[in-house]
This record gives structure tokens, C-alpha cells and sequence, in this order.
């Protein structure tokens, strides 16, 4: 019994030393506004990447569920916020959209959510 306690220990102390060390922030988002028009919105927002490859995109929808995105976009790898913007058509009118930013890197994948009480986030149909 006490081999394999010992055994487990090393294993443990070699997965300590091979874990990665604490790496920098993960990717920072924050949603913007929308410009929106009867049937488009386009959204805004920023990314950090905080020196990681960065991919992102905006999920949105009618619901929490989002259930549609915009196309994904890299944001670099740099340590300072970029300007994020995305497009979206067919929406329908007089309708609250839902959206959120959404960044991606190999370390994280944080979110920053609009929701349907937001003002830009609002449809309206010209007459």
C-alpha cells in the first residue's frame, strides 16, 4: 500500500512541474452598442487579447439561447483592446434582439452579454 501511495505521489509531483505556469490574463470583452436600421444591425464592441491569439465573433438572437452568430474575426495577439464590430441581416422588426461578444483563445472563452432591455439592442421599423 505504501508503494503505490508513494507511487501516486511522484506521478503527482511531475504533473505539478508540467502543468503550465500562470499565464497571462485571458481575452477581455466588452459589448458595445448597435447601429440597427428595419432589418440590420451592426454590433460593437472591444477585445483584449491580452497577448493571445484571438478569434471573435457576436451571438444573438431572440432569446438567451442567441441560437445565430456573425461571421469570426481575429483580434490579433496584442495587449490592448481592439475595436470589434459585426453584421447582421433578416432580423425582424419591431423585435428585441439579444447579442454578446464573444472572444476565443487556447485559454478561455469570455463573454459579455447584451441583454434584452438594452436600448441599442432594440428593432424598430422605419415608415
Amino acid at each position: 500500500m505504501r508503494t503505490h501511495a508513494l507511487t501516486f505521489a511522484a506521478a503527482l509531483a511531475v504533473l505539478a512541474v508540467a502543468a503550465p505556469a500562470a499565464s497571462a490574463a485571458a481575452p477581455a470583452v466588452s459589448t458595445g452598442g448597435a447601429a440597427v436600421t428595419p432589418s440590420t444591425a451592426t454590433f460593437t464592441g472591444s477585445v483584449d487579447p491580452n497577448g493571445h491569439p484571438t478569434t471573435y465573433w457576436f451571438e444573438y438572437g431572440l432569446t438567451a439561447s442567441y441560437g445565430s452568430r456573425t461571421t469570426s474575426l481575429g483580434a490579433g495577439s496584442g495587449s490592448s483592446a481592439v475595436t470589434a464590430a459585426g453584421s447582421a441581416a433578416g432580423l425582424p422588426a419591431d423585435t428585441v434582439i439579444r447579442y454578446r461578444l464573444v472572444a476565443a483563445a487556447a485559454t478561455a472563452r469570455p463573454a459579455a452579454d447584451r441583454g434584452p432591455s438594452a436600448p441599442s439592442a432594440r428593432r424598430s421599423a422605419c415608415r
